[in-house]
């Protein structure tokens, strides 16, 4: 199998962590896509990583940062939610989502892979 050039949403919490390794340990070229790149400064050891500043919930952002990528994985999610009646898990697990889908379509990226945690 070829390397592919992967996009992950959520590449920086629990799973996205592992499996961002895994890939990167496969010989994929990864980008982690997060909100505060300097956050999480401390995944750049892994050779193949590119971690980029983006928010997820701008489409223009998501088409540019899709270009050119063979997949696209969104692992953002929430779990629990306290406080906001809701709206930030329909925010991560529905409009997310639907940005998400838009942008794809707008771009070169082939594949696309969406896992609600």
């Amino acid at each position: 199998m070829r390397p592919l050039s992967i996009a992950i949403l959520g590449g920086t919490g629990f799973l996205g962590t592992r499996l961002v390794a895994r890939l990167i340990k496969d010989g994929h070229r990864v980008t982690v896509l997060s909100r505060d790149r300097e956050q999480h400064k401390h995944l750049l050891v892994l050779p193949g990583l590119t971690l980029e500043n983006c928010d997820v919930y701008v489409e223009a952002q998501l088409s540019e940062r899709f270009r050119g990528k063979d997949v696209v994985i969104n692992l953002v999610g929430i779990l629990n939610e306290r406080g906001f009646g809701g709206g930030g898990f329909r925010r991560a697990h529905t409009e997310l989502t639907q940005g998400v889908l838009q942008a794809h379509a707008r771009r070169a990226s082939r594949g696309f892979c969406k896992y609600l945690l």
